[in-house]
C-alpha cells in the first residue's frame, strides 16, 4: 500500500508533514476526549458531587468540552482545499468522483463524515451561524451523545494509526500524554466532602475545631494561591 499524495496541500507540504500535522491534531483531541471521559464519564456520586460543589459551572464545563470535541472533530473533517485535514490522507471527493471502494482510505474518512453530520450542525450553530432558519422554526438541532463523540475519537484513531504504519513501519501506536486534571478534580471534590461530612457527624467538640482548622487553613492555601500571577500557558 503506497502513500496517496494530498489534495491541494497547503503550502506544498509534502505527505509526511501533513500527516504529522493531522497526527497531532488527533493526538489533542484524544487528550480532551480523555478528560471529558475522566470527569463526566464518572460514577453518579461524582457527577452528584460536581452538581452540588460547582452549580451551573459543573453543566457549562460539560457543555464548553463537548463544543470543543465537536469543533476539534468537524476541523479534521473540513473540505476545504486552503485547510489540512483527513481528506489530504486519500485526496478530496468531488461531483464527478465515484463512490470510494470499501476498505480504502476514502471510505474510512467518508464513514466517519456520516457519523459527525450531527457534530458538523453543532460547529454551524457556534462559529458560523448557518442555523438562523433552524432556530426562527424553532427546530432544535440534534443532540451528540457521549457515545457517539467516543465513536468518532475511536475512528480517527485508528485511521491515523493505519496510515502510520505506511509511513512508519514498525513504530508502535503513540499513546498520547494524559493530563490528570480530571481524576485530580474529583479526588478533591471527594475529599471536601468527606470532610464536611465528618465535621458534621462527629460530636467531639476538640476534633470538630481541628478538622475546621484544617479545612479553613487548606482553603487560605488555595485562595491565596488562586490570587498569585499566573504563568504564562502556551496553548497546543
Amino acid at each position: 500500500m503506497s502513500m496517496p499524495s494530498t489534495s491541494n496541500p497547503p503550502a506544498a507540504l509534502t505527505p509526511v508533514e501533513v500527516f504529522q500535522i493531522l497526527e497531532g491534531q488527533y493526538f489533542r483531541l484524544e487528550t480532551r476526549w480523555r478528560l471529558y471521559r475522566q470527569i463526566f464519564g464518572a460514577r453518579k456520586w461524582d457527577i452528584t458531587l460536581l452538581r452540588d460543589y460547582l452549580g451551573a459551572f459543573a453543566q457549562i464545563l460539560k457543555e464548553t468540552q463537548e463544543e470543543n470535541l465537536a469543533l476539534r472533530i468537524y476541523a479534521l473533517l473540513d473540505r476545504r482545499n486552503d485547510v489540512i485535514s483527513l481528506w489530504d490522507l486519500c485526496g478530496r471527493p468531488n461531483k464527478s468522483s465515484s463512490p470510494p471502494k470499501k476498505g480504502s482510505l476514502q471510505f474510512a474518512v467518508a464513514k466517519i463524515e456520516s457519523l459527525a453530520r450531527n457534530v458538523i450542525l453543532h460547529r454551524h450553530k457556534l462559529h458560523a451561524h448557518l442555523d438562523s432558519q433552524r432556530l426562527a422554526l424553532g427546530v432544535p438541532l440534534p443532540a451528540v451523545s457521549a457515545k457517539e463523540l467516543g465513536e468518532m475519537v475511536r475512528r480517527i484513531g485508528k485511521l491515523i494509526d493505519r496510515v502510520r504504519k505506511v509511513q512508519q513501519p514498525g513504530v508502535a501506536t503513540h499513546e498520547p500524554n494524559l493530563l490528570g486534571d480530571g481524576k485530580l478534580l474529583l479526588l478533591q471534590l471527594r475529599r471536601l466532602d468527606a470532610m464536611i461530612r465528618l465535621i458534621k457527624t462527629t460530636k467531639d467538640v476538640a476534633v470538630k475545631r481541628e478538622l475546621k482548622a484544617i479545612f479553613e487553613s487548606h482553603r487560605a492555601t488555595k485562595t491565596k494561591g488562586s490570587r498569585q500571577a499566573p504563568s504564562p500557558v502556551h496553548a497546543p
